[in-house]
């Protein structure tokens, strides 16, 4: 038989549920796949939205309550995404290719009198690095990228950088050639919370003269 009074009773709580749900979607909202909306005019979701899967936004994606003038949009041609102002990062850019800081150690070219073992390598020139300008906390990766040369066939010299501040190291780095080359070391992580002293520290195989022409401390941010 029907019962008319039953088939009220159902439509009002179907209604109140239907109110519940979108007034809950005001404060919170809660999407599993892919959240989609059309329409000509403006869509509003207030309060706080949770994507678990992906979000898409085909043309440009504006922040904040009214401006049009700074969005982020795909530049699929460059394989780019585009910002249409200046970009401010708190914290330090990190990635595949971080920025790299170049400070030189010493350019020139001359003749140093040096010594025959890492035990005592000497000085060659200097200058200041503060990590917090690179990475917050200091928190960076250096190496030292020397250009130079040996005076003598079968000579070997070796270089490396010294925070002299803290008495810490870097990894020797050697030249065999007679001729103009390039030697490269290896990313260190360290901190460096404050201004610290650096040096160019290098000996030779036969403590003679040794050669260098450039010697430039690479510095770039890390986790």
């Amino acid at each position: 038989m029907f019962n008319s009074n039953k088939v009220r009773f159902e439509k009002v709580v179907l209604l109140h549920l239907l109110v519940f749900f979108i007034g809950a979607m005001t404060e919170n909202m809660y999407a599993a796949t892919a959240l989609q909306i059309d329409g000509s005019g403006e869509s509003y979701i207030t309060g706080n939205t949770t994507l678990k899967s992906n979000a898409r936004v085909v043309d440009n994606f504006y922040l904040g309550a009214s401006q049009t003038s700074r969005y982020i949009s795909d530049d699929n041609s460059n394989y780019a995404t585009k910002f249409s102002s200046h970009v401010y990062v708190a914290g330090a850019y990190l990635g595949t290719n971080p920025p790299v800081t170049c400070v030189p150690l010493y350019k020139g070219s001359s003749n140093q009198t040096t010594t025959s073992g890492s035990a005592t390598a000497v000085p060659w020139s200097h200058c200041i690095v503060n990590g917090t300008d690179i990475s917050p906390g200091g928190r960076i990766q250096v190496k030292i990228v020397v250009w130079g040369n040996n005076n003598t066939s079968g000579e070997t010299t070796s270089y490396n950088w010294k925070n002299v501040t803290n008495d810490e190291w870097g990894t020797w780095i050697s030249i065999t050639s007679t001729d103009e080359t390039y030697a490269e070391g290896s990313w260190q992580n360290v901190t460096w919370d404050g201004v610290k002293k650096m040096e160019t520290y290098y000996y030779t195989s036969n403590g003679s003269v040794g050669m260098c022409n450039v010697s430039v401390l690479y510095i770039r941010p890390r986790y």
